[in-house]
This record gives C-alpha cells, structure tokens and sequence, in this order.
C-alpha cells in the first residue's frame, strides 16, 4: 500500500506550495470536498463560509445577521407562495449569504436545493437580480439596447469573418437561411439564426475525461452537433423538448459529464419560434425571446459561478467579452478566441 501512495503521490496530494498552485488539490482533496459539501448540507458540520481580509491577506469567517438567516427561512417556505416583490426584496437581503455558499464548491443541484425559491418561474429574475448586484457600478447591463447593439455588431461580424470556414452541412444550410431572412428583412428570425449559427463558427476542439473507473471510454469528443447542442437546441414541440432533454442526460451520464445551462428555442421553424427556454439544473424557465433567454442564461453562469461548457467554451467566452464587455482572472482565451478576438477589435 505505501509502495502504490508512494508511486502516485502527485496524483493523490499535490500541496498549494508545489506547481504554482494556490491551493492543494489531487484525488484527496476532491474526495475532501465532496463529503464535507455532503456533511454541511445534512448540518452534520458547520457551514465554512469566509471573505478575504483585503488588509492581511487571510480569510475571516462570515457573520450574518438574524434578519439574513430569517429570510433565507421565508423564502424556503413561506415565500414559495407569496407575491414576487415580496420575494425580490428577501431575496436582496440575502445576497451575501448565497454567495458565500456558492463560493463553498456548491454544485448547481446543491444551489437549487438549499434555494427552492429558484423554483418558481420568474426564477430567472432572481438570477439577473444577483448578476446586478454582483456588478452594481455597470449600469450598461440594465440597458436592452445597449445589449442588442454589442450583440448585432458581435454576430454580424463573425458571420462575416467565418463564413468561409464552415464545411457542416446543417451549418451552411443555417447560412443559407440567414442570407434569405436578411434580404426579407426578417430581424427576429436573423437573430434567432446567428444564435445557431454562433458553435458552428466558433468551433471547440476539447476531449472530455470520463471520470468512471471502468468506463468503456475514457474520453468523449463531442460532435459539432454536440457541442451546438450544448449552448442551443432547437426543436419543433414540447414533446419533442422533453425527449431532447431525457436523450442528452443519458449521453452524458454515459460520458460521466454535467450538463451545464443552455438555450432551448420552440417552434416549428426557425421564422415561427413560439417559446424560449433556459434549462438550469432540472428547471426550466421560460421567456418569449430568445435573445433575453441567452441573456438569462449568460448571467446564471456568473450568478451561480458556473464553469461554461467545455464542449462550446469559446463561443460563450467570446459573448462574455465582445457582448458583455467583461473579462475576468478565470478566462482561458484559446487561440481561437485570441484570434477572432484580434480581428472583431480590429472591426471596432
């Protein structure tokens, strides 16, 4: 036993001093991580929830007040049925709470459950809500226009800089349908095929881990059908939604992947969308444009402190910085990225 830790120390324990790292990490460390967040959840140990003493450098325990803690409990239960100012105002209050939990390696699943809240169908505005004030100074994230601008100027010029490149069948029939909708004028069904049209022009080459043990396949490398999938689908009906939905958890579970946010637009073609959704978790939460769901979706990353979707992690990274104007120290531009970004800004 000693002679097998021994061989593969660096795959079980890696200390924060050794390869540049911040913080320990290997197989015992996430091991650590998975029963603690199972053992705070069921109360069995106390809840580490900390800030950065910008002052010393250290980390300090936080301390929330009785008001805090009792509207965590109110919108766990008597909120699931009051009226949603109500819900909006209890929900402000505990901002810094939710935030200190989700920093506590929180999964999705963990936020939806510890915030049932999250539940109800305008729970979409509670995630822009957290998004505001996570950025209280950009008052250009409360502008529509503002956003429909850095959008239009963003996927315009990408189609332009792309087309070129696209061989997918699908995806040159995508363009043949936004070349008719832009001499037709059609500006709702332009949008809604660029936002198709984004995982195919920004195409993502990753191989995925599977991390089962016995897995017949040790890495998955997604289709490009499969990594468009994982920023939007299309399809005709809700019964159709529902079978695209219960397909794609059996491939991933099969590949021992999470699926992450993602867009889902509802309509018997592209010209006639009736509904759009963003699919969190188990929920879904529905908006009549699709443009304002990958607005939704876009901020539940942040709110929720979501990596993107390895298998279309560039088409969200540049949304993030050409749409939203944001960057962060967490950004791991590609050379694609690095790229296309050189020549949008260069288009500027």
């Amino acid at each position: 036993m000693y002679n097998i830790f021994l061989k593969k120390q660096s795959v079980y324990f890696i200390s924060a001093n050794q390869e540049g790292q911040s913080h320990a990490k290997g197989k015992l460390i996430e091991r650590w991580k998975n029963v603690s967040r199972r053992l705070r959840k069921v109360g069995a140990i106390e809840s580490q929830k900390k800030k950065l003493d910008d002052s010393t450098g250290t980390f300090i325990p936080y301390v929330f007040s009785d008001e805090v803690k009792l509207a965590k409990e109110w919108l766990s239960n008597d909120g699931l049925n009051a009226s949603f100012n109500e819900i909006l105002k209890k929900w402000e209050i505990t901002y810094e709470l939710r935030c200190a939990e989700i920093q506590n390696n929180l999964n999705l699943s963990d936020v939806f459950e510890l915030w049932p809240i999250l539940q109800n169908p305008r729970g979409y505005e509670l995630v822009e809500k957290d998004f505001e004030l996570q950025y209280p100074n950009r008052e250009e994230f409360k502008d529509w226009n503002i956003f429909l601008r850095n959008w239009t100027c963003f996927t315009r010029s990408i189609v332009n800089i792309r087309r070129g490149s696209v061989k997918d069948k699908h995806a040159l029939q995508l363009l043949s349908q936004l070349d008719s909708a832009e001499l037709n004028k059609e500006y709702r069904t332009i949008n809604i095929i660029r936002l198709l049209l984004l995982p195919y022009l920004i195409p993502t080459k990753t191989q995925i881990k599977n991390p089962k043990i016995n897995a017949a396949k040790k890495f998955w490398k997604p289709s490009l059908e499969e990594s468009a999938s994982a920023f939007v689908t299309h399809v005709t009906n809700l019964t159709t939604l529902e079978h695209s939905i219960s397909r794609r958890r059996r491939n991933y579970m099969e590949h021992g992947a999470t699926i992450q946010p993602f867009l889902i637009i509802v309509g018997k073609t592209l010209s006639d969308i009736e509904n759009s959704y963003i699919q969190v978790n188990d929920q879904l939460w529905s908006t009549n444009c699709p443009l304002e769901a990958l607005s939704i979706c876009f901020k539940t990353y942040f709110s929720f402190n979501c990596s993107y979707p390895r298998e279309c992690y560039e088409t969200w990274l540049l949304i993030q910085i050409h749409v939203f104007n944001l960057k962060t120290k967490y950004d791991k531009p590609t050379a694609i990225t690095n790229t296309l970004s050189k020549k949008l800004d260069a288009l500027q």
